[in-house]
């Protein structure tokens, strides 16, 4: 699961004045190149590889969020045996306008190569320590290369570079800044954040009070999901999971009951059934009846493709479709095309989460706690008021524990 999102980084970025890329003509691959170095370890050389390296980007109007594990630190071969005469680098957190150009990485691969001047520390006493007080601009051969095929060491992987951890993550990046490099050119702005300057709206709530009201294993993944999608106040909170445990029978159902009858299907799905005779070979046979309903639609295939089945309703707010798995899946790097099941065994809740924000229902949610806002927020997760009452209940329920 990724540390960071896209949100989280633009807003980050755009409170220090630094430029964010908004694609504002949808050409597609206009790359934020960020990375967040780990602020919780201080000055101290840890030798891992401890950082993120982010890239948010637009495909036909819609965002991409990339995070892959990386070091924006010298490790400790690098801080004793550096070969620059001023010590070692580490490079200044900051944007750096065009910093970097498709190029050879030492002559061998082809890397991210520092073009323009940055900005580095330079640390000479090798005391394992990074010192923050000599600064040296200038074209240091500041790469954003890759280690070995998995490294747990930094070590002389880096004097100053920026370095995946992982090969396979590099290429894939590599494979993302290729396609950048056709539509806008090879040259590349390159940001460095420190962890503290991501703004963490931390859910200040006392979850302690849901015990026995919702199940422990809902409440355990809730200070992640809510800060993810910022899910952060007492009342978006109650909201969302007064909708969420309607969905899904008291966070029991994660996956969506097709089992109908014939009457079921003509009342419940009377578009694709309005005859008993239409609906006979469908009955209690849910692969049939997901196939058709979901069929052509939400990114499907038709009937015949099954993918209605496979992208059926999956989580505690039911994601459907394969157009919101796959968003979904790229908003926290997974693959739920080929792994579906993965909604309601691994993300039920996240799911749930990524819906709630996508469709507005967080600023709806600040609308106050009456009864009309509760409805309109029915409506945006049911597609009607059914179960209206019993969502009011449980919302009420829910604000007045952690209000």
């Amino acid at each position: 699961m990724n540390k960071y999102n896209k949100e989280k980084i633009e807003s980050s970025l755009k409170n220090k004045g630094y430029v964010w890329f908004n694609d504002d003509n949808n050409k597609g691959y206009d790359l934020n190149i960020v990375s967040i170095r780990n602020s919780d370890n201080g000055n101290k050389v840890t030798n891992i590889f401890d950082d993120v390296i982010t890239v948010s980007f637009k495909i036909k109007g819609e965002w991409i969020y990339k995070e892959w594990i990386n070091t924006t630190d010298p490790g400790t071969k690098g801080v004793k045996e550096f070969h620059n005469v001023k010590g070692v680098a580490r490079l200044v957190p900051g944007q750096y306008r065009g910093s970097h150009i498709i190029g050879l990485h030492q002559g061998k691969y082809e890397a991210l190569k520092q073009l323009n001047p940055v900005k580095v520390y330079r640390d000479f006493n090798k005391d394992l320590i990074y010192d923050e007080v000599n600064i040296d601009e200038g074209v240091f051969g500041i790469n954003i290369h890759k280690a070995g095929v998995d490294s747990t060491y930094v070590e002389n992987w880096s004097e100053g570079c920026q370095v995946f951890k992982r090969v396979v993550d590099f290429d894939e990046f590599m494979t993302i800044i290729h396609l950048a490099a056709k539509i806008h050119g090879s040259k590349f702005t390159y940001t460095l954040l420190e962890s503290k300057d991501i703004k963490q709206k931390t859910i200040l709530l006392n979850l302690d009070k849901l015990k026995g009201h919702i199940p422990d294993l809902v409440i355990n993944q809730i200070p992640d999901t809510s800060e993810k999608f910022e899910i952060n106040t007492p009342l978006r909170l109650a909201h969302f999971l007064a909708q969420c445990g309607h969905e899904s029978i008291g966070f029991k159902a994660i996956r969506e009951n097709l089992n109908y009858s014939i009457k079921g299907l003509n009342t419940i799905f009377k578009k694709y059934f309005p005859t008993e005779e239409s609906a006979k070979i469908y009955e209690r046979n849910p692969e049939k009846i997901a196939s058709k309903v979901y069929g052509n639609r939400m990114g499907n295939g038709d009937e015949i493709s099954s993918d209605g089945y496979k992208f059926r309703g999956r989580g505690y707010i039911q994601l459907t479709g394969k157009d919101n798995y796959t968003s979904f899946g790229k908003s926290i790097n997974e693959d739920l095309i080929n792994n579906p099941d993965k909604v309601a065994t691994h993300y039920p809740l996240l799911s749930a989460a990524w819906f709630f924000q996508k469709n507005g229902l967080n600023q709806l949610a600040d609308n106050g706690s009456t009864d009309e806002v509760i409805t309109q927020i029915t409506k945006r997760v049911n597609g009607g008021i059914i179960g209206l009452p019993d969502r009011i209940i449980h919302f009420k329920e829910y604000y007045n524990l952690l209000k």
